[in-house]
């Protein structure tokens, strides 16, 4: 499959109903989702939740987001479907995760120019 891409512009503000419309017009369904700097998930659970994607996998550095995240995939009884790891880079990710689609949200630092 080819690597396709979504670009959104720097410092534009989107809502998620927004992302997952042009994700879905632009791409469409994949199978696996990765998203990086997860935080609680909310990208990659509107995805899933929206039939997006088949499977998703999220990695975020705060292990309290992770405890959340991993209360979600719980209680939504999603771990046949849902991968959930703690760190800040793909180092600590195996080998042998592929995905069709990464999407992120991390930390915004404005720039002091």
């Amino acid at each position: 499959m080819p690597i396709r891409c979504v670009l959104l512009a720097k410092r534009n503000i989107i809502t998620l109903a927004t992302f997952r419309h042009v994700l879905s017009k632009k791409i469409g369904k994949v199978d696996h989702v990765f998203e990086y700097c997860a935080g609680p998930g909310f990208i990659g659970f509107c995805l899933l939740a929206n039939n997006l994607c088949d499977r998703l996998t999220l990695a975020d550095i705060n292990p309290a987001a992770v405890e959340y995240v991993k209360h979600t995939i719980k209680k939504n009884r999603l771990e046949d479907r849902v991968t959930v790891y703690t760190t800040d880079s793909l180092r600590d990710i195996p080998l042998d995760e592929q995905w069709d689609v990464v999407v992120s949200n991390p930390p915004w630092v404005p720039d002091n120019n």
